[in-house]
């Protein structure tokens, strides 16, 4: 039976964390926000407008998402992969496994991140105008119904709390990316300190 291992794009895949914080103060000085970048930290992991609401922000989201997303493609360059992670996913990649990434971000921003370090995916899950992404499971339900893949085989990768929350409405496994941007608390979540880690867990 095929696994499905199903990884967030910032923090678990990718060091972005300077790429946000100059796009977000970018943000904040030309639309006059005084919501700094700590404050959206806390709120990484679902679409950019829930975000915003977050924020109580609430005027002019389509601009300030805009914006935002413009100087994040400015500054690709500011975004690495963490250690391990193109040589831990193209050592583990066989038949019997699928790779594939659910993230709140734009799919353009991410598949031109993908392409600069050579990486493919069997599956990306970004944002979609009639369907819900995270921390709701509709994409995944809808997902894993056309692949005929069980939930119980499919893990996902995450470094904030939606995800985890993501992962627990989907009724999939879950692992936390500690060394991500966010933090977890409690007893009952595996976490990783090291990217490598997830695939000595994982019985591929």
């Amino acid at each position: 039976m095929k696994k499905l291992i199903l990884f967030d794009f910032d923090g678990v895949l990718f060091d972005s964390e300077k790429n946000m914080k100059i796009s977000w103060e970018s943000v904040m000085k030309k639309f006059l926000i005084k919501k700094n970048f700590k404050q959206y930290k806390k709120f990484i992991g679902v679409p950019f407008r829930q975000i915003l609401l977050n924020l109580n922000i609430k005027l002019q989201h389509k601009e300030i998402e805009n914006h935002f997303q413009n100087n994040s493609i400015k500054h690709i360059n500011k975004i690495k992969p963490f250690p391990g992670v193109i040589k831990t996913l193209k050592k583990n990649k066989n038949q019997k496994i699928l790779f594939g990434i659910w993230t709140s971000k734009h799919k353009k921003r991410v598949d031109k991140v993908l392409k600069k370090y050579g990486l493919k995916f069997d599956l990306l899950l970004t944002p979609q105008k009639k369907i819900r992404g995270k921390p709701y499971p509709d994409q995944i339900k809808r997902c894993l119904k056309k692949l005929k893949i069980s939930n119980k085989c499919v893990t996902f990768v995450g470094d904030m709390k939606s995800d985890k929350i993501a992962a627990k409405n989907a009724n999939i496994n879950f692992i936390f990316a500690s060394y991500g941007i966010g933090k977890l608390q409690g007893k009952n979540t595996i976490k990783v300190k090291k990217f490598e880690r997830i695939f000595e867990i994982i019985k591929l």
